[in-house]
């Protein structure tokens, strides 16, 4: 977009292209979804792999946890309810992790795309500072200020949205 927006800016192309390749070189993720990035939008959307635990953590701590499995769709209230009634009928999973007025059972969700290492909200954070540093390039370019040095809530800390925690459930709630 900022390529077919200012391409006929005297000196704009020779300028820009350079700083595009590198941005494309730096950021796997932004090279494949630009690589991508027909298919993704008109036939199908990246779907994410899940990796999920229950666990027993306090504050962001792991004590103790289980692998379990989680569709990447499916709903984090959904998957500790399926984990919930597993352990009625195996009560020793639950009592493991003891969860009690300190502690708090929790799922722990990351989500990762297939030829990705980073789990996706980190890599989404990384790419964040990255189109950010390119774009306030541009802009200082074009005269005007960079963007603010700032992260979207999500990426102060993704754990807060990776660790769902459910309070009570050590009384059979």
């Amino acid at each position: 977009m900022v390529t077919m927006s200012l391409q006929n800016q005297d000196g704009f192309r020779k300028w820009h292209k350079p700083l595009r390749c590198e941005l494309e070189l730096e950021d796997h993720l932004y090279s494949q979804v630009i690589r991508h990035r027909r298919h993704i939008v008109h036939k199908s959307m990246l779907k994410p792999e899940s990796k999920a635990c229950v666990a027993t953590i306090r504050g962001h701590t792991i004590k103790m946890q289980f692998g379990f499995y989680v569709d990447p769709f499916e709903d984090s209230d959904a998957a500790i309810q399926r984990f919930l009634t597993m352990s009625k009928d195996d009560p020793i999973l639950l009592q493991a992790l003891a969860p009690d007025e300190v502690q708090s059972l929790a799922l722990i969700r990351e989500w990762h795309i297939d030829g990705f290492d980073e789990e996706i909200i980190e890599a989404f954070r990384n790419s964040w500072l990255r189109v950010t540093a390119y774009l306030s390039d541009i802009l200082i370019k074009l005269g005007g200020e960079p963007f603010p040095e700032y992260f979207p809530e999500c990426f102060k800390d993704s754990r807060v949205y990776r660790y769902k925690k459910y309070h009570g459930l050590h009384d059979g709630e």
